[in-house]
């Protein structure tokens, strides 16, 4: 029986092919998922991720540049670019816990074998999920008027915790379009390798995992990436 661990996979290799020139992918998701057996509840949960994602990629890649700081996003590999996309769109629209967010994003680096990406990816996330909505909106402003992040009351070093290296606040372009800077044969073959080894690293995961006890939110999460367009919209 599928997981939710297999439907993020699969939401990650859609998202991949959009990143490299499938615009169709919307429209191969359902017969994509049915080949992967990923049905019922589990399919109608990777389907929302992947809309989701799809809809507010222009807010998301926003709040990835005010968080990578002076990281170019363009230097990130395709499948670390995405896995940050999936976890900042949960962490900002649904309602799942944010540490299971965050170490289901951790182990989607293993999965993927990028486990060398596991830190920024749980800096990065970490941060945006100790931010508020109106709170990333501010940070969005001041990256385009160039305000400095102690100046609205950011802890930079929250940011940054968890990162190796040092980094410095410059000032970024947020309406510049994403460059596909990793098609090729290369990624292709890395991504048949991930399809490859995802299964089985997946299945010995549930075996180890025990049914989480952890209670529900008590009221249905409000729309955070509304709040931060809203928010955009009014300071611009």
């Amino acid at each position: 029986m599928a997981t939710r661990m297999h439907a993020r996979v699969a939401v990650i290799q859609l998202l991949y092919a959009k990143e490299l020139g499938n615009e169709k992918i919307l429209e191969q998701a359902q017969a994509f998922f049915d080949e992967r057996k990923i049905r019922n509840k589990q399919q109608q949960f990777a389907l929302s991720l992947l809309h989701g994602v799809c809809q507010y990629e222009y807010i998301i890649v926003q709040v990835m540049n005010v968080f990578l700081k002076t990281w170019d996003i363009d230097r990130l590999g395709v499948i670390e670019k995405n896995i940050l996309k999936l976890g900042i769109y949960e962490l900002l629209e649904t309602d799942t816990e944010e540490a299971i967010v965050i170490n289901e994003a951790i182990e989607l680096t293993k999965i993927f074998n990028i486990t060398d990406a596991f830190r920024l990816i749980n800096g990065v996330l970490d941060a945006v999920a100790k931010t508020s909505a109106d709170k990333i909106a501010d940070l969005i402003q001041s990256y385009k008027h160039n305000i400095p992040m102690q100046s609205i009351g950011i802890n930079t070093q929250q940011v940054t915790q968890s990162r190796t290296q040092d980094t410095s606040l410059n000032a970024i372009v947020l309406n510049k379009q994403s460059q596909q800077t990793h098609a090729g044969d290369s990624e292709n073959k890395k991504l048949k390798l991930y399809e490859q080894k995802s299964n089985s690293k997946i299945q010995k995961k549930s075996k180890l995992n025990k049914p989480s006890n952890k209670k529900p939110r008590k009221s249905p999460k409000t729309s955070s990436i509304k709040t931060i367009q809203y928010n955009d919209k009014v300071n611009t």
